[in-house]
């Protein structure tokens, strides 16, 4: 799949038909070339142009669970997009940006970003991009494969199991 910057980032969507690339920039000094496309597999056809609009890099992006979204980070926040009709999706979301991690809901009508600098883990909304939730951590964290339970180590030197959808601890 041909790219005219560094990578940074692959994901293929849930039914494996779409592949998702985000990339750098860089051969102008302002990374205004840095783009994100949709590919089609196992063609390697493109299904999007390239999709630029940052004055950073792209730094990362995911498809939600039924593939109709995809998530795109840039050093200045994160966005979701509908790819298949080339509109932003909700707002833009301040503080997701390299160095972070994200995971969607099983369903889709949420995400968690962990970000390791501000050791905060934030449930958001899909597709408005409101904030439902926010968790201090000091180390590791996992989401339950259901999305109903977060993991974590908890700044007093505690593991805690919290329900996602109330925020309250569960042992």
């Amino acid at each position: 799949l041909p790219h005219s910057n560094w990578v940074s980032s692959v994901d293929f969507s849930a039914d494996g038909t779409r592949l998702l690339t985000t990339d750098f920039g860089g051969a102008r000094a302002d990374r205004s070339d840095a783009a994100w496309r949709v590919w089609a597999v196992p063609s390697g056809e493109p299904v999007t142009p390239p999709m630029t609009g940052t004055t950073s890099q792209f730094n990362f992006g995911l498809f939600s669970p039924d593939g109709r979204l995809v998530f795109i980070c840039d050093n200045s926040g994160a966005q979701m997009w509908d790819w298949a009709a080339g509109q932003k999706v909700g707002q833009k979301i301040p503080g997701i940006s390299q160095g972070t991690a994200v995971r969607f809901s099983p369903d889709g009508t949420w995400f968690l970003s962990v970000g390791r600098s501000d050791r905060t883990a934030r449930i958001w909304e899909v597709p408005s991009g409101a904030l439902r939730r926010k968790f201090d951590f000091a180390g590791g964290i996992s989401l339950s494969r259901d999305g109903r339970r977060l993991l974590g180590a908890w700044p007093d030197g505690s593991v805690r199991l919290v329900d996602t959808g109330t925020g309250q601890p569960l042992m």
